[in-house]
């Protein structure tokens, strides 16, 4: 299968390339950050940097799993590594596996001959723990799964109705490129990215006492994508179907689940401020497949995705 040019994304990495600032991608698991700075490195190699000047350290991969220890770990192998002359060009993925990473990638950032990349897949980490250290030096580039222009990009065929149902119904993650005309092993696979999302980007960031209630909340919430809902309805709901929980609780999981780039909340442009505190939106999956993932194939409800797909369109 042939190979997706985010061409977009790669634009605006280029446009920050050299600029005094890190640069932070950021997005829900699986979406193709790590592809997308892979993408990236090929192009810098293609423009004349050598590879000795590209150090890569991808914090998944059990190879680097001591530099997740401590953020002196980490800063000690890039300084070891990178030549004192010409800029070298750091890449740290899913660097919120390490303790305390903003301390690093501050002394990183400092180092006049690196220029510094990292990813992360929860956004509470980026916002905050970077913000507070790092005011008015990083710029962040928030990335999606393929949009319908780039998953078709890579099809043997024209853009069609039934081109687009297949998109809408099993998603662009890109590794579903892969797995095409196989239904159970594209289910498989994203059933295998939510447990993920929930149990790491999740569950663990907000110590998740109440497991199903999570598992049931993800489950309303893609059944009721595009819905005006607050987590007060939301609770209530929940309780009446004999999950007994409380609309903070329920607040409190919707804020990981929005953090994890699972969800994406949108308010009414007109609401009053005392409505606004009530928390009244709509919120939008990161990917229709998932909704099929989690609701099966026979509640499409056609209507309800097109609208969720068009606002990950304007999104982008």
């Amino acid at each position: 299968m042939e190979l997706v040019v985010r061409e977009a994304y790669l634009r605006w990495l280029t446009s920050w390339r050299d600029k005094d600032v890190i640069k932070v991608v950021t997005g829900v698991r699986r979406c193709g950050k790590s592809t997308l700075l892979r993408q990236f490195q090929d192009a810098l190699r293609a423009s004349g940097v050598d590879s000795q000047h590209i150090i890569t350290v991808d914090l998944e991969n059990v190879e680097h799993h001591p530099l997740a220890a401590n953020y002196m770990a980490l800063h000690a192998h890039v300084m070891a590594n990178a030549p004192l002359s010409g800029t070298t060009y750091v890449f740290i993925d899913e660097v919120q596996m390490v303790p305390e990473f903003e301390k690093a990638v501050a002394s990183l950032r400092a180092q006049p001959h690196l220029d510094v990349y990292i990813t992360g897949s929860n956004a509470s980490l980026l916002a905050s723990d970077l913000a507070t250290r790092l005011t008015g030096r990083y710029v962040e580039l928030s990335i999606l799964p393929l949009s319908f222009h780039e998953w078709m990009s890579v099809q043997n065929e024209l853009a069609s109705m039934d081109a687009y149902r297949q998109f809408a119904q099993y998603g662009s993650f890109p590794f579903i490129m892969q797995l095409a005309n196989q239904p159970t092993a594209i289910t498989q696979y994203l059933g295998g990215v939510l447990d993920t999302i929930i149990s790491r980007d999740v569950a663990v960031r907000r110590r998740v006492a109440n497991l199903p209630v999570l598992l049931d909340l993800v489950s309303f919430m893609a059944d009721n994508i595009g819905n005006l809902t607050s987590p007060r309805r939301i609770a209530d709901k929940l309780t009446s179907s004999g999950r007994k929980v409380s609309a903070p609780t329920i607040e409190s999981y919707l804020d990981g689940l929005v953090e994890a780039y699972l969800l994406y909340p949108v308010n009414r442009y007109n609401i009053r401020s005392k409505r606004r505190l009530e928390r009244i939106q709509k919120y939008y999956l990161v990917d229709p497949g998932l909704r099929t993932a989690l609701l099966g194939r026979s509640a499409p409800d056609r209507g309800r995705v097109l609208e969720n797909v068009i606002y990950l369109e304007l999104l982008r």
